[in-house]
């Protein structure tokens, strides 16, 4: 009995150590960025966006070791196009969310970049007529160039920014309090997530689903389970520069860190399969599609319209991979 209710204990754990943690975590990372007189926004794109892409990380180098590489693929799309669509649809419904411009000229138009970078990359086959598609090493320093280029940036950013926006005293009695509470924060959103994606995949397989649906979906949706948390709470407690920073600054890193990462860790070249470029499609469509909101209708504010427009078109192709995968 215990072995077949396990994965579901996973789920159920994994969310309550994933909705506490992330609370902790936001509240640690503000704590600390008043403190050292750092922007929430430059926390959001690095620190916490660092800590929210620790699942994806974990489950794709495991992944890689044990031979699944379409799953760790299937992970970085989906975790992508989930943080724009769903993660920040659900934000912006829970508080209209107002963006620095920092994010909407340089950090969303870096976004698109680096993913689209990493599709003309694993596109072999398309571009250079190749006998087969892959993510190679040297495709994998190409994109960790990429994340040398967004360090130099944030380093200079956190140097020059003469931020306006911390305002309120510290929370906590002190930094290493802050830390701490930062530290168990962490914990609970990494442990949860892992637990989340573990119960989530035994309960998919059971039912013969392949590794790339599972990959674009239930782990996509498990290992973004901490970026859904940290910017909902974020959102809640008026802090959309974290919300947004955490969502930008992870897909950045989920491309140019964790996936690179995943090749270098490989056995062998990830193997990219073409059907993917159609995942690969929605996910840089929804970069643009971020974009190109904050330029119409009330100008740098993701609105709650905005919002139920991302969620209708997450869910909408929800059932298209549903229906290509299980139809």
């Amino acid at each position: 009995m215990l072995p077949e209710i396990l994965p579901y204990l996973l789920l159920i754990l994994g969310f309550s150590a994933v909705i506490k943690g992330a609370d902790l975590f936001v509240e640690g990372a503000s704590d600390i960025a008043k403190r050292l007189g750092v922007s929430e926004l430059v926390i959001g794109l690095t620190i916490v966006a660092f800590g929210t892409s620790a699942p994806e990380l974990a489950v794709n180098v495991l992944a890689a070791f044990g031979g699944s590489t379409d799953l760790a693929i299937g992970n970085i799309f989906g975790s992508n196009f989930t943080n724009i669509l769903l993660i920040l649809g659900i934000s912006a419904l829970i508080a209209p969310l107002v963006v620095n411009k920092k994010i909407l000229h340089i950090d969303i138009p870096f976004m698109v970049l680096v993913m689209a970078m990493a599709v003309v990359l694993a596109n072999d086959m398309l571009l250079s007529r190749a006998s087969e598609s892959t993510i190679a090493n040297g495709d994998a320093l190409v994109l960790l160039g990429f994340l040398c280029v967004f360090f130099v940036y944030m380093l200079r950013s956190a140097q020059s920014e003469n931020d306006t926006g911390m305002q309120g005293k510290p929370r906590y009695s002190s930094t290493l309090v802050a830390t701490r509470v930062f530290l168990v924060g962490l914990a609970g959103l990494v442990l949860g997530g892992n637990w989340v994606v573990s119960g989530a995949t035994t309960i998919a397989k059971t039912f013969g689903l392949s590794d790339t649906f599972i990959g674009l979906t239930i782990v996509a949706i498990g290992t973004s389970i901490s970026e859904l948390v940290a910017s909902a709470v974020a959102a809640m407690r008026w802090k959309a520069d974290i919300a947004i920073g955490n969502v930008v600054g992870s897909n950045i890193l989920n491309t140019v860190f964790v996936l690179p990462l995943t090749a270098l860790t490989a056995s062998a070249p990830i193997a990219f399969d073409m059907s993917s470029n159609i995942d690969a499609l929605v996910m840089i469509s929804a970069g643009i599609l971020l974009g190109i909101s904050l330029i119409i209708g009330q100008k740098r504010v993701i609105d709650r319209w905005a919002g139920v427009i991302f969620v209708c078109l997450y869910f909408a192709y929800m059932g298209v991979l549903i229906y290509r995968n299980v139809g």
